[in-house]
Order: structure tokens, then C-alpha cells, then sequence
């Protein structure tokens, strides 16, 4: 190779090299091409932390990522600015959906996903347990009605394992109000979200942890989570006459009363 040939390929590398050089850095800091804009900007992302674990995260109906199986946790990165649809699926339980709005250089998160069974067994109740929890049932303590409620019209209240938010509720609607700002909801302190409404006869509202409500409506027992982004995930449990509900956080148990006759789901929580 000649010492002239030698020069022209060096010129031509770092030529090349400074053409790319550029692309690479911006490539590298988070930068694509958007065809619909027709112009580069910097992407986002979206975080979730999922129960169940290893579930599938589709965007826009295509599968994207499985959540890892210790942290049950996927980061879905570079995606260009624009709303997404993003749904969340484990085969036999109810799938998690949401339309969500991802920014520059910000992550949506989604940190709080639990995925539930479709086919939830109720079994009944021995009788000495029933006993039990009959007594704790019919107790209905009065709870002294918090300040942050004070002039509201409601039937009933509830305050989160975290004591950061408050569900009320009348014969057919749910809210909550949030007692100071909650991870990316973007409501202010003290501020209310109406949660959801039943032309059904709302009843015996619970939380399950400090981001899902259990509930029932007219015959159908309900599970509601309180993120209010695009529309709260919501599903049927399962379906009884008149059923009276009550949750024993500590055993993670789920009672139904319906018809004289006490039943049970320690399942209900992953």
C-alpha cells in the first residue's frame, strides 16, 4: 500500500469518524430521530414494579419486557415523547392497562402493580373461625371523623395502611383525598380524586394495601386500585346476594357474608 493510499483511507476514517462522532454522543445521552415530528429529541421511559412476578409488559399491544424475577421490576427505556398504551399480562390473572403520557428525560412509573386472579375461590368458613370473625364483623367501632373531611357529604371513610390517603364514599360514588403528594399522581396536598361510580349500591369499603380498594357493588365484590391516570384499573372478584365484606389485614384474609353463610380468600394478594 502506498503511502498516498495510506493518507487518503486515514482522511476518509476521520472523516467518518467526525461525521459519527456526534450521532454517537447524542445517541448515547438518550437522543433519536422522531419521523412523526421529523425532529431529534431526547426519550423517556416507563418503570413498573409488578405483583405477581414475571409478567409481560406489551407497549402499544407489542410485547416489550418481562419483569425480572427477584425485583419484580422492568424499565422500559428510549421511548420517544408521546402517549403510549401500556398493558401489563400474566396468564389466569386479570391484565393491567393504562395510557400513559411518556415526557423527555422523565420516567412514568408504575410502582405499585398488583395483577389478580381471575378464578378467586370463596370456601366457607368453619364454624369456630366464623365465630370469630362473625363478632369482629357486627362490632362496626365509630371512628371520629377526620378534619381533612369536615363538610364533605359521605356515608363512610377509610384511611390507607400509610395514613397518606383518605377513601370516602356515598351510596354510589368512591374518592380519595390525599393527604400530602403520592408518588407520580401529580395531586397536591389535601387535594380529592374521584375515584369511580355505580348506579349499583356501594357498600363495605376496605384497603388492601395503601394503593387498592376492595368493595362491593350491588352483588359483585370489587377490587379498585387509587391510580387515577387515564382510568383505574378495576375488577370483579367474584359475585354473591348481598354480600358483606371484611378485610383482615393482618391474615391478608378476604370474608363474605351472603345469605347467613361466611366465606373466605386468603389468596387475594399475590
Amino acid at each position: 500500500m502506498t503511502r498516498k493510499t495510506r493518507t487518503t483511507l486515514f482522511i476518509i476514517c476521520l472523516f467518518l469518524f467526525l461525521l459519527a462522532a456526534p450521532g454517537v454522543v447524542l445517541y448515547s445521552q438518550g437522543y433519536r430521530f422522531d419521523f412523526e415530528q421529523r425532529t431529534i429529541t431526547q426519550t423517556g421511559a416507563f418503570y413498573c414494579k409488578v405483583l405477581p412476578g414475571n409478567a409481560d409488559v406489551y407497549i402499544n399491544d407489542k410485547y416489550a419486557k418481562r419483569t425480572s424475577m427477584f425485583g419484580n421490576s422492568a424499565l422500559l427505556e428510549n421511548l420517544l415523547p408521546r402517549k403510549y398504551k401500556i398493558e401489563i399480562r400474566k396468564d389466569g390473572y386479570y391484565s393491567w392497562q393504562k395510557n400513559l403520557e411518556i415526557r423527555e428525560r422523565q420516567v412514568a412509573e408504575a410502582k405499585h402493580v398488583i395483577l389478580f386472579l381471575k378464578e378467586l375461590q370463596l370456601e366457607e368458613v368453619p364454624e369456630e373461625e366464623a365465630v370469630d370473625v362473625l363478632e369482629i364483623m357486627d362490632r362496626a367501632p365509630e371512628k371520629e371523623v377526620p378534619q381533612e373531611l369536615a363538610g364533605l357529604s359521605f356515608k363512610n371513610f377509610s384511611v390507607s395502611p400509610d395514613k397518606k390517603k383518605i377513601a370516602y364514599f356515598t351510596d354510589y360514588e368512591i374518592r380519595v383525598l390525599f393527604l400530602e403528594n403520592h408518588y407520580d399522581l401529580g395531586k397536591l396536598a389535601g387535594d380529592t380524586a374521584f375515584l369511580t361510580r355505580f348506579s349499583e349500591k356501594i357498600e363495605n369499603v376496605f384497603w388492601l394495601d395503601s394503593y387498592y380498594l376492595l368493595f362491593s357493588a350491588g352483588d359483585k365484590i370489587k377490587v379498585a386500585e387509587i391510580d387515577n391516570r387515564d382510568k383505574p384499573n378495576m375488577v370483579d372478584l367474584a359475585e354473591s346476594k348481598n354480600p358483606k365484606l371484611y378485610w383482615d389485614e393482618d391474615k391478608e384474609t378476604m370474608y363474605v357474608l351472603s345469605e347467613g353463610v361466611l366465606y373466605k380468600n386468603s389468596a387475594l394478594l399475590p
